[in-house]
């Protein structure tokens, strides 16, 4: 099982998916619109401790990914 961080889909996104591709190297943060394109994190705690760097963390949400499909709750 991953995780993937996915913007919540409000404002100019309403009707778009947004995923997180995540550079550790250099601590860089871009938006891909295409979930194979996002970074896919081991753990959840991972991917909430990137989640608290964002200015605006409560427009993000963790997103769990199986066999590289998003998982229905």
């Amino acid at each position: 099982m991953k995780y993937v961080v996915k913007h919540i889909n409000t404002n100019h996104l309403r009707h778009t998916n947004m995923f997180l591709k995540y550079f550790s190297d250099i601590d860089l943060k871009h938006g891909v619109f295409i979930i194979d394109e996002a970074t896919h994190f081991e753990t959840r705690k991972r991917a909430k401790s990137i989640i608290r760097k964002f200015k605006h963390p409560d427009l993000w949400k963790i997103v769990v990914i199986k066999d590289g499909k998003k998982e229905k709750k």
